[in-house]
């Protein structure tokens, strides 16, 4: 038995929703962190998530530096059917922490 919903009221909800996600949010950066060295022969590892709202997209990316600040390696992608922003910061620290384990990068 399909339950059927006036046309209107979906009308109404979808207004309602456009309206709610349209207003301007007050919008606070994060605070700059700036890079830290690692003792001698450690490498530091860098993940972060982002969403970009112009092209309504999520993504991911990491970055792998040696004691000096050299960038050994990184990697970024994109992310689709994100639930929210700490899905996309673990799929940061997922997937920069798979390129360690297969570099054969050890954690002390």
């Amino acid at each position: 038995m399909a339950m059927s919903v006036p046309r209107i009221q979906i009308q109404r909800s979808y207004t309602e929703f456009l309206e709610f996600f349209s207003r301007p949010t007050a919008h606070q950066a994060a605070p700059v962190q700036s890079w830290k060295r690692p003792r001698e022969g450690y490498l530091n590892i860098k993940a972060d998530g982002a969403f970009h709202s112009h092209a309504q997209s999520w993504g991911w990316g990491f970055v792998v530096r040696d004691d000096q600040g050299r960038v050994t390696a990184s990697g970024a992608g994109k992310i689709q059917h994100v639930a929210d922003a700490i899905q996309v910061e673990a799929e940061a620290c997922l997937r920069a922490l798979s390129y360690a384990s297969d570099a054969g990068m050890m954690c002390y």
